[in-house]
């Protein structure tokens, strides 16, 4: 059933800021009774109505401090790391465990790649990858896998930079202007030298 539109007001915005400050997500809040749909508020947001953008940046970024917070007290309860069987032995709720391993999880997950300057992994990106090229020792076949290889490790490097800064470099772009057999055919054809009565 679809909720009945709810016009932007100050009250709800301030409502709805504070409630994702508190670590809250967007769903949640919105589902509750009075509130807007999330299309709605996201839709506020983008628009900046009446300078909720900045406010809503800003709750969001209070609430993931919020969830960073949740993280540690999630990972040091252990109220329902265990039960009680029908014997009366006390014994590990793996269920639990993994509920709360699940939840941790999630929340580090959803931080990477919300706030990556602060909670993304470290990524140390250097020249140690090289690639010899001899076009004597090796196939076309061969030079053409290895410099597939070569591309996919620059473009897994771009991702993990692109993840890491707002600079995204776009490797899928490069079309190379010549096909490799055809240049590889073309440097054979200057390399062989002119036989005589040719």
């Amino acid at each position: 059933m679809a909720k009945t539109p709810v016009p932007y007001s100050q009250e709800i915005a301030d409502a709805i800021c504070e409630r994702l400050a508190g670590g809250e997500t967007l769903k949640s809040i919105c589902r509750d009774e009075g509130m807007p749909n999330d299309r709605a508020v996201r839709s506020w947001a983008l628009e900046d109505v009446q300078g909720f953008s900045r406010a809503y940046e800003r709750a969001r970024f209070v609430g993931y401090m919020a969830m960073a917070d949740e993280i540690i007290a999630l990972s040091d309860d252990k109220t329902s790391d265990t039960i009680v069987d029908g014997e009366g032995i006390r014994r590990p709720d793996h269920a639990a465990v993994q509920r709360s391993r699940l939840q941790v999880d999630s929340r580090k997950w959803l931080l990477s790649k919300a706030l990556p300057k602060i909670f993304g992994d470290k990524v140390h990106v250097d020249g140690a990858h090289t690639l010899k090229l001899e076009q004597d020792e090796v196939s076309d076949l061969e030079l053409a896998r290895r410099l597939a290889f070569v591309l996919a490790l620059g473009r897994k490097q771009a991702a993990t930079l692109a993840a890491s800064d707002e600079t995204v470099t776009h490797l899928d772009t490069y079309r190379p202007r010549r096909d490799l057999n055809e240049r590889h055919g073309d440097r054979d054809e200057q390399q062989q030298p002119q036989r005589a009565g040719e």
